[in-house]
């Protein structure tokens, strides 16, 4: 009686902790994306001053950057992909990590629309199966000018921070969203760009099991300078958009059923010795 009630109650417990096993396999998924935008066409220069441009086809320059990684950290070094080219010209970068467990993509843009948000970052990731994925993009332009007559100088540009959506209701999930611009004046004595004024405006959200949705929202950011005539300045803006992504690690049902299981042979096993005292 003793052998049969505990091989009985062994074989029930371990088939269903198998099959429960079996159905846990199939693991929870994690998403983010995130995109910022940027309009150089708002871009404008007002004051009392006056500047022209400095040697805009030499000078002037367009840059997208883009990373994707099968992980959750994105490293202090990202740009996988490059395209720099000189004057307000179209650029494109693109990454992407793609395996079984899940894909990270990253794309910034740079083009020549009239009238269109032509300053673009754009990044995902998806995981599941306990996995992560990260990206990251950035795109931005520069130009450069040369002060012709003393006065103040207020340089203003027109941004979106278009949207984060975190869909992490089985995993985790963040994100970063990022318009900046700066203006910064050559020294002639130590020969660098000195900034003069650098500012941005971000979103960052953090998730744990949960979801969220945030934009879009605009505005505007600007500096204002009193300038020399004779001075070079450095004007330059952009945006950056970063995502990750994890999928959970829960605690598989199968290791619940093993221990009431595990209980229940004791119990039986208790039964079965007394029935044999």
């Amino acid at each position: 009686m003793k052998i049969t009630y505990w091989q009985r109650a062994s074989a029930i417990t371990v088939s269903a902790f198998l099959l429960l096993g079996i159905s846990e396999g199939s693991a929870d998924a994690a998403s983010v994306s995130a995109n910022a935008e940027m309009s150089w066409a708002s871009l404008q220069i007002t004051g009392t001053g006056a500047v022209t441009l400095y040697e805009p086809t030499t000078w002037t320059s367009s840059w997208s950057r883009a990373g994707a990684y099968d992980q959750w950290t994105i490293p202090a070094d990202p740009y996988q992909s490059s395209d720099l080219r000189i004057g307000i010209v179209g650029t494109l970068a693109e990454a992407d990590k793609v395996n079984a467990f899940g894909e990270a993509y990253g794309l910034a843009k740079t083009d020549t629309v009239p009238g269109e948000r032509n300053i673009i970052a754009t990044a995902s990731a998806h995981a599941t199966n306990y996995e992560d994925f990260s990206a990251i993009a950035t795109a931005q332009r520069d130009r450069y000018y040369e002060v012709k007559s003393s006065g103040s100088l207020t340089f203003s540009i027109n941004y979106t921070l278009d949207n984060i959506s975190i869909d992490a209701a089985d995993g985790y999930g963040w994100a970063d969203i990022l318009a900046f611009s700066n203006l910064s004046r050559w020294n002639t004595t130590t020969e660098t760009w000195d900034t003069i004024r650098a500012g941005d405006v971000t979103r960052t959200k953090y998730i744990e099991f949960d979801d969220y949705i945030y934009g879009p929202k605009s505005g505007t950011i600007a500096f204002t300078y009193t300038a020399t005539a004779g001075q070079y300045l450095h004007f330059g803006a952009g945006v950056m958009a970063k995502a990750s992504a994890m999928s959970a690690v829960p605690v598989p049902g199968a290791v619940w059923l093993l221990g009431s299981g595990l209980l229940g042979m004791i119990a039986i096993r208790r039964k079965s010795s007394q029935l044999n005292c």
